[in-house]
Parts: C-alpha cells; sequence; structure tokens
C-alpha cells in the first residue's frame, strides 16, 4: 500500500520551494498557482532524479553555473502573450512621450521592454509607435530592446511568426498594415521587427550594465514577481539606465514608492508614470 504524503508535509515541501526561490533568484511566489507551478516543475525533477520540492529547493541554494535556476525561472514564469493590452500605456507613448521628442528635435528614442515573453506586447508596441510617428510626420528613430530570461521565448519572438488563431486578438488595421499572411501562419513586417532588438537578459541580475541609456522603460507586470529587496535593486538599476528626467512605465497596481526615491510620480491624465529625478 502507498501512503500518500500528509497534508502539512506537502505544505512544507512547497513552503521550501518558496523560501529557496526567493533566496536564489529574489522571485515571491504565492500559493495560487501551486498545482501549476509544481506540474511544470516536475520534468526538471525528473531529469534532475529529485523527488521532493525540498530536493529542489536545496539544489538550487547549491546551483553555481546557474543552470538549474534558468531552467525553473522559465518553467514558471508566465510569458506575456496579449496583444494591444496595455492601451493607456500606448496612449501615453504616442501621445505624450512621442511628440515631445519631436518637438525637442530629438534624432533618437530608445526604449527598453524587459519581460517580453513571446513577443506579442513589444510587437504592438512597435504597432503603434509606427502609426504614430507617419501621423506626426516624424522620421525619429524609435529603437526597442526587448529582453526575456527565457532564450525559448526570445526565439519564437525574434522569428516574428504567429499562428492564425492567434492572431485574431490583432485589429485588423494593423493586422492589414502590419502584418503578412504566409500559409497558416503571419509574419511581423520587417519595418516593424526593424524596430525591436530582442536579448537573452536576466532582469534581476543583468539589469544594469551601464552600457545603454533610455528614454523610458516600459516595466509592465514585472516587478510583482520581485521580494522587496530586488524591487529596490532594480528600480535602482532602472534609475540608472534611464536619461535624466527618463520615464518609467509600470502597470497600474505597481508602484515605485517606498521602494525608491529616484522617482517622481507623473499623474498624467492618461496614465499616471514615474519619472527620474534629474
Amino acid at each position: 500500500m502507498i501512503m500518500k504524503p500528509a497534508a502539512n508535509q506537502i505544505s512544507d515541501e512547497y513552503l521550501a520551494f518558496q523560501v529557496a526561490l526567493q533566496d536564489s533568484l529574489g522571485i515571491v511566489i504565492g500559493d495560487d498557482n501551486r498545482a501549476r507551478i509544481e506540474g511544470r516543475l516536475q520534468p526538471i525533477m525528473t531529469r534532475e532524479r529529485l523527488s521532493r520540492l525540498s530536493e529542489l529547493a536545496e539544489a538550487l541554494r547549491q546551483d553555481q553555473a546557474s543552470g538549474l535556476r534558468s531552467d525553473v525561472l522559465e518553467a514558471i514564469s508566465t510569458h506575456d502573450a496579449a496583444w494591444f493590452h496595455f492601451e493607456e500605456i500606448h496612449r501615453l507613448v504616442t501621445e505624450y512621450m512621442l511628440p515631445s521628442l519631436v518637438g525637442k528635435n530629438a534624432g533618437e528614442c530608445h526604449l527598453w521592454y524587459p519581460a517580453c515573453g513571446n513577443g506579442q506586447g513589444v510587437y504592438s508596441l512597435a504597432m503603434v509607435i509606427r502609426e504614430a510617428l507617419i501621423e506626426l510626420d516624424s522620421d525619429l528613430d524609435v529603437k526597442i530592446i526587448a529582453t526575456d530570461s527565457s532564450q525559448e521565448a526570445i526565439a519564437f519572438a525574434s522569428a516574428g511568426r504567429f499562428p492564425k488563431s492567434e492572431v485574431d486578438a490583432i485589429p485588423e488595421y494593423f493586422r492589414q498594415r502590419c502584418m503578412q499572411a504566409k500559409g497558416d501562419e503571419y509574419r511581423i513586417d520587417d519595418n516593424i521587427r526593424e524596430m525591436v532588438s530582442f536579448r537573452n537578459k536576466d532582469l534581476q541580475s543583468e539589469i544594469a550594465d551601464g552600457k545603454e541609456r533610455f528614454d523610458a522603460i516600459l516595466c509592465l507586470d514585472v516587478l510583482m514577481y520581485f521580494s522587496t529587496g530586488n524591487k529596490r535593486h532594480i528600480l535602482d538599476a532602472c534609475a540608472e539606465q534611464l536619461v535624466p528626467a527618463g520615464m518609467l512605465l509600470l502597470n497600474s497596481g505597481e508602484m515605485v514608492l517606498p521602494f525608491c526615491d529616484r522617482f517622481e510620480m507623473v499623474e498624467h491624465d492618461i496614465v499616471t508614470f514615474y519619472r527620474k529625478i534629474s
């Protein structure tokens, strides 16, 4: 007769994994999606010959090469798969930020879109920016750096090809102007793809490389996954990589204060955002 583990033992096992995840990656997860997370971790545990979550927790702490950490992070991550989801953010970029840069005769605009997932969100942003620049009759050169910790997601996003069933969520206007049907899929037009450079990058550990400066960082639905200490680190690093008075755009419900005092909150008519204090 096979004995099932007691409920409190299961709880303790998951708690051990939660603590190890926070200690090793700075990521906080709750109990809401426990069954889904455990299911996605099972192939990793089978591969590593681990039978319990507490064993995986210990392996995470001892992983010096970060290979296991990367696999676990990818397993528990929910990649952005929504087209045109952040409408207010798009409006702020196209109705406020871009006209301001055009008015200043800025030649270039550099944006960073971390945790881009499979690319739906950042391609949506690129599409609305392209249309806005046409309306503004501007030759402003907009470059978007899109990063994600998942190599698989970055490879998918870089290809710029999406199944027809998924593209149904894209407004017809943008589907006709920014995509081409190829067999049973749609391909992002080259003029949109050329706006975006995809990179495999871990937000928590590699955010501040000191080499690039951005006019705006779109950190959407990202901070919620990190512990308080790591939020401070990420926000401080964002401030380092923004130009003076650069914009930090967050989803509603995510906050900068009190985690970082290098930004001021701007309550714009479209949506609240944060501006780097020069």
